[in-house]
């Protein structure tokens, strides 16, 4: 059950005269009689209530979104100096606020119940003063915090005790916003649940809107309009999900799908639906268009064997020019395709491309990025060609090095900062109160902090059926709230080309030919010899 946190002070059996007496006043206005039944009963309403710090000597026109009449009165509970909180009446717009009649002098403050009627923060909520006895007005600081209940709920509890105890017709509360909830955590008026739209709760903490739960029954997480079953969006900046990128969560076969300005990019997810045998549940790694349209799978990993493959035959690379691989450990070496049947023959190259290959020198050296982390010390010998003395040697002999498959000569690109436009969701940046509770001194004490908060922006609007017909919630149409988007420039990390080229030569190629021209000139050497010695 809720703890409402009610104090209801004043004998029962006085007469509100008797109680006008105690409390000085004479009951012959309208404000007065409501002063009256205010003590009695300690609940009264107000027109709005403040989001921030009001000048009481010169009131604004509107509050919380709501404008103001003159006589009409309003809660103010964020003041600056906390001996200003309290229930006063609008005079008009730049006129001084005076204390409501019946809130004027301390001892009416303590268990005040105070419900909000309007506003677009905190419509239809209720609030009581917690301030003890004893206080100075004006000079005391009066703590009034929300009670976790909305203000209809709260007189309803008040009058029927929830149908005399036997909870027949439950509770009901506010939709309240992510700032004040319509069922808030008792202490903590920022923190608990709230209604943004028909058949739409969400969860809100720290006045910042954590998750919420739409009628068709998707759940976001750190979005408000989740597409799938359940759509979590990333908060980390520096992690391996990053900005505005989300993951989602979809039904059937488990299926993370990743998002970066709202477009599907990538996945990972099961091949299919799990059947408890080896087959329908191999992992895969998903990659989508520029348009958000299915490419493919890049990666799978068998369940049964845990063997890694492509997600199509020959057609993607492992590392590329610009982000290489060190060093591959394995049992056996790799196995390349030879099969005849694959290839089209051709007539072997001239004795000049031989020559050219024969000619290309070997050198001994160390990898200048080994030299750098090791020192010349402790790096590593190597011996081999380079891909210049290659290209160079072919050029000359009148060949096309880029014809050949030993030589390769690939576009560097490195990873740069640039600024791109996404779309975000509007907030804005407001002044919230929570209570905190410190050690100090061995002591627990509580007290209450200022602090800016960002809340997400919506617009308002009227929600109707399939027919056209107005979707009711109680008297009042039901209104729905759209995010107010923005397009906003964000630092993004992408990979451009360089303009410059790294050389590389496929050396089994290379040795190939090179084994070649050196059989062809040990043939040349043994068919001389052999006519030498020919009778």
């Amino acid at each position: 059950m809720t703890d409402f946190n009610l104090t209801f002070v004043g004998a029962r059996g006085y007469s509100d005269a008797d109680i006008a007496r105690q409390a000085g006043l004479v009951a012959t206005t309208a404000s007065d009689i409501e002063a009256v039944f205010a003590i009695k009963n300690r609940t009264i309403g107000a027109v709005a209530a403040s989001t921030a710090n009001v000048n009481i000597l010169s009131a604004p026109a509107s509050l919380d979104g709501v404008t103001l009449a003159s006589g009409d009165r309003v809660l103010l509970w964020t003041q600056s100096a906390a001996a200003e909180n309290g229930v006063w009446v609008f005079n008009g717009a730049g006129s001084a606020l005076t204390r409501w009649t019946g809130a004027d002098a301390w001892h009416e403050l303590p268990g005040l119940v105070i419900g909000v009627q309007s506003g677009s923060t905190y419509a239809n909520t209720a609030w009581q003063v917690f301030s003890p006895h004893g206080g100075t007005l004006g000079t005391t600081s009066v703590d009034i915090k929300r009670l976790a209940g909305s203000y209809t709920a709260l007189l309803g509890i008040a009058s029927t005790w929830l149908a005399q105890q036997g909870f027949s017709s439950g509770l009901t509360f506010g939709s309240g916003s992510a700032v004040g909830p319509g069922c808030a955590v008792f202490g903590d008026t920022n923190t608990g649940f709230f209604a943004p739209g028909a058949d739409t709760l969400a969860v809100t903490t720290g006045g910042v809107e954590r998750a919420r739960w739409l009628s068709n029954g998707k759940v976001g997480i750190g979005i408000t309009a989740p597409i799938t079953h359940l759509h979590v969006k990333a908060l980390d900046t520096t992690g391996p999900v990053v900005g505005s990128d989300q993951v989602v969560i979809a039904g059937g076969s488990l299926h993370y799908s990743m998002y970066a300005a709202g477009v599907l990019r990538m996945g990972i997810g099961l091949a299919g639906a799990e059947t408890g045998s080896n087959a329908g549940s191999d992992l895969r790694i998903f990659a989508y268009t520029d348009a958000g349209g299915f490419r493919g799978a890049c990666l799978t990993i068998s369940r049964a064997a845990g063997h890694i493959t492509p997600g199509a035959d020959n057609t993607q690379n492992m590392g590329s020019a610009s982000l290489r691989f060190n060093t591959y450990y394995g049992g056996t070496g790799t196995i390349n395709t030879s099969d005849a049947r694959e290839k089209t023959l051709l007539e072997a190259p001239p004795q000049a491309f031989f020559d050219a290959i024969l000619s290309v020198p070997l050198v001994q050296f160390q990898w200048n990025d080994a030299i750098a982390a090791k020192g010349a010390e402790n790096a590593r010998i190597h011996y081999g060609p380079t891909a210049q003395a290659v290209r160079d040697a072919l050029i000359a002999a009148g060949f096309d090095p880029s014809r050949y498959a030993l030589f390769c000569e690939d576009e560097i690109s490195a990873p740069v900062t640039k600024m791109v436009e996404v779309q975000r969701q509007k907030v804005r940046t407001i002044a919230t109160s929570e209570s905190v509770v410190e050690i100090i001194d061995g002591q627990a004490v509580q007290r209450t902090i200022e602090r800016e908060i960002e809340e997400p922006l919506f617009e308002e609007m009227p929600l109707f059926d399939e027919a056209g017909e107005p979707v009711m919630n109680g008297e009042a149409q039901a209104v729905w709230r759209r995010p107010v988007m923005e397009t906003v420039e964000v630092e993004e990390r992408v990979m451009e080309p360089t303009g410059e080229t790294r050389l590389g030569l496929r050396l089994d190629q290379f040795d190939r030919y090179r084994t070649e021209a050196v059989n062809r000139k040990a043939q040349a050497a043994l068919d001389a010899l052999a006519a030498l010695q020919a009778p």
